[in-house]
């Protein structure tokens, strides 16, 4: 009996949630720190490690610096949730990557309006992996920008709407910084793009390609203008 009662205790403390420095810290087997609120990502994110959303979360930046730098490694875990965040004032993005690795994962939406979603910096190390989710711009060209790390997207769906009076399309949807496209990494080998052809585009110039050897983009549709990447 006393056995049972020990098991039950222990099975009841796995389910308590830990709420430290304004994070929740879920108990027993879940490694991640849960978000409610942007300020609870952003906390977190400046601690590293695994990160889980439990709710939607929308934020509109007020000043420079409300957004999110990376720069220990992170990954978040979207789990279906949404992320909204106006960047109209400033014009920041949402990530930006300095000195890490950022995954993306749990199908989530990240809309942003007036920024990247991510923004990865030339200092050693930085980069960003897409495993999966929706991902996509308002009145901004750029979905994932490089100034000089890399960019590696294994799946998502990326589009974007372009500012008023701009006729760029999705030209630089996935796009790298002028003075790094010699040097900066884009590997694509998943993902769905609006407008946009991994495999033959002129982001970097004509018939720029950040799809590898081993992998092909197709047209999901004739004349659909939605480019899918797929293994060969």
């Amino acid at each position: 009996m006393k056995k049972t009662l020990r098991r039950l205790a222990l099975v009841a403390s796995c389910l308590l949630l830990v709420v430290v420095a304004g994070v929740t810290l879920a108990a027993c087997g879940d490694n991640s720190t849960h978000v409610g609120t942007f300020a609870e990502l952003k906390t977190a994110v400046a601690k590293g490690g695994e990160i889980t959303l439990d709710k939607d979360l929308t934020f509109k930046a007020e000043k420079k610096g409300d957004l999110i730098v990376v720069n220990k490694d992170t990954t978040i875990n979207f789990n279906g949730k949404k992320l909204d965040v106006d960047s109209t004032a400033f014009e920041e993005d949402i990530f930006t990557v300095d000195g890490a690795t950022l995954t993306l994962t749990g199908n989530g939406t990240v809309t942003g309006k007036d920024c990247f979603v991510v923004a990865v910096n030339k200092t050693a190390n930085s980069q960003v992996v897409v495993k999966d989710g929706t991902y996509k711009v308002l009145e901004t060209a750029t979905v994932i920008h490089t100034f000089g790390g890399k960019i590696a997207i294994e799946g998502g769906k990326f589009s974007n709407t372009q500012e008023v009076g701009k006729t760029y399309g999705s030209k630089y949807l996935i796009n790298k910084q002028d003075d790094v496209k010699g040097t900066a990494e884009i590997v694509i080998t998943g993902g769905e793009f609006t407008g946009f052809n991994p495999a033959q585009n002129s982001a970097d110039g004509t018939a720029t390609n950040y799809v590898p050897a081993t992998h092909k983009a197709v047209e999901t549709a004739e004349g659909s203008n939605i480019w899918k990447v797929v293994k060969k």
